[in-house]
């Protein structure tokens, strides 16, 4: 019988007091933590820490400044549960840091599946550790950080028509994800015409840069591409372009390789996208590399019979319902709940007018969205993202399983 490996639980908080860049094993096998103290000893290339756990609450302690490495025993645990762990170990770490899953299942797809995620997967054999530390070097574990083959997952945020609050959305979420989650986030605006991002995100005299038509998708690199990039604040970056000048479907897909470039560098992009856009972005690139689309609706017969196309053109991606009211319920022709009804969409998230909300976040900041009821819609979308449970208040919770 496999044992169920749970690395989210609480653990004792381990700080790292000097710049010294160190890996962190984290493993209740006492003889494996004596075997790779003996290694780090004679042939580690970083100071070496040894963990039971990781939770929410200490992640951040190990991933987010002065680590290179985070070594994960996994022997012992079934397939399905090693990806599924890896899969939110890689939503929670810092993008810089290099994940590496130690496993005794010899499967050549559980491997190519660890890798495509973008976690190393070793082989491991406790009776010839210096072997396996052999094959941890040779995958390049041991190399500095920030060098992460990791890609940012990417979000979808579309609306059926315009005016029904896709920057609002985009922008409120993008600051959740950063402030809240503490995950790295880029938002990449594409409406050209009717812009609002920037100022939503609180960018005084922001200028988007023109874009004439001059560049080259194929001249693009990572140091172009971060020209393009404007911080907002810790952890949340944007990137918006002033195209009007070329083709609709030239402007989305010079936003989606832009950001591509130096997706590595984020936990997350978000890619707010109106309808106009819509078409050009999905002809543009592969609609599949995006991890999750918010469709936002609003209750009225346009809006839904737009939803009712839009769902047929993503085919299989996974997507989620958003009704986003922006004005009184009771001002639109149906209800949330008709709407729902009518769309088969019993499991969307609704965001409720509220009055003066827009003048609130444009003069007190984005830390009105914490003082809502709306937050609890946003906290629920961060969950199923990131595994995270996020609070109004700025402390932390404690990751559930």
């Amino acid at each position: 019988m496999t044992s169920k490996f749970t690395p989210f639980t609480f653990n004792n908080n381990v700080e790292n007091e000097t710049n010294e860049l160190r890996d962190l094993v984290v493993t209740k096998d006492q003889d494996l933590a004596e075997a790779f103290t003996q290694l780090y000893a004679t042939e580690g290339v970083y100071s070496l820490e040894i963990s039971l756990f990781l939770d929410q609450e200490n992640i951040s302690n190990y991933t987010t400044e002065n680590y290179a490495n985070v070594i994960i025993d996994m022997i012992g645990v079934d397939a399905s549960t090693q990806f599924e762990r890896v899969e939110q170990l890689l939503t929670l770490l810092d993008v810089g840091v290099n994940l590496i899953i130690l496993s005794d299942i010899d499967s050549i797809t559980l491997q190519n599946k660890m890798s495509k995620a973008g976690a190393i997967y070793v082989l491991w054999n406790k009776e010839l550790p210096n072997l396996n530390w052999n094959a941890c070097s040779s995958s390049n574990t041991s190399k500095l950080r920030g060098h992460s083959e990791r890609s940012a997952k990417r979000i979808l945020v579309v609306g059926t028509k315009g005016g029904v609050g896709v920057s609002s959305f985009s922008s409120f979420l993008a600051h959740t994800l950063a402030s809240k989650a503490g995950l790295k986030v880029l938002l990449v605006e594409h409406d050209m015409y009717s812009m609002v991002s920037d100022v939503y995100l609180s960018l005084k005299k922001f200028k988007a840069k023109i874009h004439t038509g001059s560049l080259e998708l194929l001249d693009l690199d990572t140091v172009v591409a971060e020209s393009y990039v404007q911080n907002v604040q810790d952890k949340l970056d944007f990137i918006a372009l002033d195209s009007r000048d070329v083709e609709l479907n030239e402007h989305s897909e010079l936003l989606f390789k832009l950001s591509e470039e130096i997706a590595s560098k984020y936990n997350f992009i978000i890619d707010s996208v109106p309808i106009s856009s819509f078409d050009s972005l999905r002809l543009a690139i592969n609609i599949e590399r995006y991890d999750r689309v918010y469709i936002i609706c609003e209750p009225s017969i346009p809006s839904l019979r737009a939803y009712n196309q839009m769902i047929q053109k993503l085919g299989g991606i996974k997507y989620q319902t958003v009704f986003n009211l922006t004005r009184p319920e009771k001002d639109y022709l149906m209800t949330v709940n008709n709407s729902k009804k009518r769309i088969k969409a019993s499991s969307s998230i609704c965001f409720r007018y509220i009055k003066e909300f827009d003048k609130n976040v444009l003069q007190g900041g984005m830390v009105s969205i914490t003082k809502n009821k709306n937050f609890y819609s946003l906290a629920e979308i961060v969950l199923a993202l990131t595994g995270k449970e996020i609070s109004p208040k700025p402390i932390f919770s404690i990751f559930k399983k």
